[in-house]
Parts: structure tokens; sequence; C-alpha cells
């Protein structure tokens, strides 16, 4: 063929495509892209958790002195997951499977046995070693502050705990697992839960009794207001979210553990926290505000969903004020002059 002919050909062939193309996406022209010029440049920006941890690198530092390496170290380790039994349920059978893998009851463990605190995490550590500290956490000295480690049977700690809160973990330097929760046939619904055992500390502070009316002003994901019903001690639960779509889901999570969620027992309520409408003529036994936070230990393992990043600036700088009102108002809500208990947002993230 010669070379008219083959220039012929060609020049038929791109017509061709460009009317194919023209009839699939008339609004669309086929054309060529740019290139960039000059060479390309790596980035030296660093990541949203590469700035939380050096923002906390900074402010720890000044918090807790000599304390923030052993911390810092078990806060870039991996998560400790426990699980919470399902107390609607008969649960001995479940307790005996985790039990034959090695996970005990660390609610009753700290209780009667006494397992040392963060103690250990006093130490002066070097940040590269390999030291991990005992992430068990007393629960005397987490609820009153003291330096003892365990509890009597029969003290005031032990009485304002519920019996019915079961959740197990492995030892520390266990690498062991938790199994995922299966279905129980009659009632399908879960045996029990898988979560970070530090979300039961403010549950287990909060001491709920027998016949207590109980508010949790900020409830989504759900983790201590199932806690909160695993107690068996809440009369009526006032369960609330600043967001419906976050509280639909939580009902949903609930129904996975519960059979009734709704009636008597637990009411969901949609509202800011910081004015919430029940307050003038509703007053509850206990109050629960686990107010919106930075989520350091996320922060700094995961980039998605980071408050570190630019475009969050503005909202993680109003959290201490957003957090203060949050508190004050819910004290409003408290039936009697009684006890405040908090919790410091470090611990809570160990």
């Amino acid at each position: 063929m010669s070379r008219a002919g083959i220039g012929l050909c060609t020049t038929r062939g791109r017509a061709s495509v460009r009317a194919f193309l023209c009839r699939m996406k008339p609004n669309v022209q086929p054309r060529r892209l740019r290139q960039r010029k000059g060479p390309v440049v790596a980035s030296n920006k660093p990541s949203p958790s590469e700035s939380a941890l050096r923002s906390l690198d900074k402010q720890y530092w000044l918090q807790l002195g000599n304390d923030w390496p052993p911390a810092r170290i078990a806060m870039l380790c991996e998560p400790m997951y426990g699980a919470l039994l399902n107390n609607t349920i008969d649960t001995d059978a479940c307790a005996k499977s985790l039990e034959a893998r090695g996970a005990r009851d660390f609610v009753k463990d700290a209780l009667y046995d006494g397992i040392p605190d963060l103690s250990e995490g006093r130490r002066d550590v070097d940040v590269n070693s390999d030291f991990t500290p005992d992430p068990t956490i007393d629960l005397q000295g987490a609820t009153h502050g003291s330096a003892t480690s365990g509890a009597t049977a029969g003290s005031d700690v032990t009485k304002r705990i519920s019996p019915n809160i079961l959740c197990y973990t492995f030892p520390r330097g266990e690498v062991t697992r938790l199994p995922e929760p299966s279905l129980n046939p009659p009632k399908g619904i879960l045996d029990y839960h898988i979560m970070d055992p530090a979300a039961l500390l403010p549950v287990l502070a909060l001491g709920v009794q027998y016949g207590d009316r109980v508010l949790d002003l900020c409830a989504a994901p759900g983790n201590k207001t199932l806690a909160l019903l695993q107690t068996g001690c809440c009369s009526n639960l006032v369960v609330n979210d600043s967001l419906m779509s976050r509280l639909n889901r939580l009902r949903h999570f609930l129904r996975s553990f519960l059979p009734h969620v709704s009636g008597d027992l637990v009411d969901f309520v949609n509202s800011d926290g910081r004015s919430w409408p029940g307050h003038e003529s509703s007053t509850f036994d206990k109050v629960l505000v686990d107010v919106p936070c930075s989520a350091d230990r996320h922060s700094i393992l995961q980039d998605e969903d980071n408050i570190f990043i630019n475009q969050r600036s503005g909202e993680r700088r109003e959290l201490p004020a957003l957090q203060l009102s949050l508190l004050m108002y819910v004290i409003c809500c408290h039936q009697t002059l009684g006890r405040l208990e908090t919790l410091p947002s470090f611990t809570h993230e160990i």
C-alpha cells in the first residue's frame, strides 16, 4: 500500500473514532491533556496523624513530664479490646468459652484480686525501647483518685459497681484476638460486644444503683449506653445525641443486643446537649456526659476522619469551650447536689 493510502486510512480511522465518541457523549470533545512541566517534587507536608503526634508531644510533655514517654508507647501500640457480655441471655456458656481461651473478667479482677495501676509508667523509659506499660487500670484509683490497687469486698467502690458488668480481656502481652460474637438463635441477638475496655470506666465511676433514672447526654456511638443497660439498674435511660443519623444508628446498634429498646426503659432524644429540652421538667439520679474530644489515640494512628486536618482546626480550638458548656449544663439536670465524678481524658485514652 502506498503512503497516500496509509495516510487516507489513518485519517478515516481518526474520523471514525471522533464520530463514535461524539455519538456516545455529544457534549464531550476529545482533547489531549496537558503534561505537567518540571520535575515532580515530593510534598513535605506532614500527614494528619503525624501532626497529631507532634501536637500531643508538645502538650503532654508539659502536663505529664516523664510519664509521657511510656504512655506514648502504649498509645502507639495496637489497641486492646474486651468482650462486654450480654446479660439478656445466659452468660455462663459464653464466659466459660472466653475463659478457656485465657480471657479474664477485668472488672472482677480489679475489684477483688487487685491489679497494679499505671505506676509502672512512672519509670523513665526510652521512647525507642520495647517497654509496654500495663494496660489495666485500678478501678478504685480511677473513680476516687486513690493510689491503692484493687478494692476489698464490701467497700464503697465495690457496692457502687454493678456485678452485672462482665467484660473479658486477655492479659497484658497476650496477642490472641477475641473471636467474633455469635448470634443467639432463640432471641436473634449477639452474645457479647467487642469494645475498648476503657469505655467502661465512666460507667463504673457513675455507680448506677437499682431504680436510678439516668441521662446519657452524648450517647453515640453507644458503647457506654449498652454498658449502662447491662447493669440492669436503670429504671429509665434517656439517650440523647445532637445528630439524628447517629441516634438512628445507635438505636439499631442496641437492637442487636436487646430484644426491646423502646417503651419505658429507653427514651431516644435528638437535641443539642447544651440546650436539652427536658431539663425544666425532668431531673435524673445519674447523668453521664462523654463530651466530644480530640480522640488522641485514633488521631495518631489513622488519617481518616482525623480532627487534626487543617479543615477541622476551628472545631479543634472550640472543643474546650464545648466540653465546659456541656459539663455546666448537665449539672442542672442532676436531681440533687451529689457527687461529681470526672475522668481525665488522658486516662480514658489509655
